[in-house]
């Protein structure tokens, strides 16, 4: 990621469900630099720049999702761990991040992909959907969020998620286009049939 541009804010999500928005005070001088302090079994996940007032989008692989506005997070400098975005349930983590301008919220959708615990391992997906951002109601930090996809029989969790301006884009190992189904407007509805296995998404 660019850290030239001082004019902006980041906004950074870890897999525990901590985000933190850093102060632009990077060290030029030095390659290498500490931008957020972690625990122990922690990781970061997604890393954006976030130029004005913009949303974030958080995606467990529970199925749940949290939007929220991000002058609700308070800047912070390198060496701090952020506040808790997300809450999440036991065996649960945040597996996509989205940081949406909010003149594009309207544009913007989130995809995941469904997968099962019960299968042949190579063969866990099962279903994908498309859901607009603007169908996910903005939220408080702290929160579980609320449901984005309903699982059906042998679906367990999320095994991927992108959120994001525009109609997301998958492919297949190879770089092969897949098709994905029509944008589905309800949020607690389920997914569909995946025909190939995803392995990118992009826009």
């Amino acid at each position: 990621i660019d850290l030239s541009d001082k004019s902006t804010t980041l906004i950074m999500a870890t897999k525990n469900g901590m985000i933190k928005r850093m102060r632009p005070e990077y060290l030029e001088n030095k390659e290498i630099f500490q931008i957020i302090l972690l625990d122990a079994e922690d990781e970061l996940i997604g890393i954006k720049h976030c130029d004005f007032d913009c949303e974030i989008v958080l995606i467990s692989n529970q199925g749940q999702a949290l939007r929220l506005s991000s002058n609700k997070i308070r800047p912070q400098g390198r060496l701090s761990r952020g506040v808790l975005g997300m809450k999440l349930e036991e065996g649960f983590n945040v597996i996509a991040m989205g940081v949406i301008p909010e003149e594009k919220i309207e544009i913007s959708h989130v995809i995941t992909v469904s997968a099962s615990n019960s299968v042949l391992p190579g063969i866990e997906q099962i279903g994908v959907k498309t859901l607009p951002i603007s169908e996910i109601p903005l939220k408080n930090r702290g929160g579980l969020g609320v449901r984005v996809q309903k699982f059906l029989k042998n679906e367990d969790y999320i095994e991927k998620a992108w959120v994001g301006a525009g109609i997301g884009k998958a492919l297949t190992e190879k770089q092969v286009p897949i098709k994905l189904p029509e944008v589905d407007m309800k949020r607690t509805s389920s997914s569909k049939k995946i025909t190939k296995k995803i392995a990118y998404i992009g826009s």
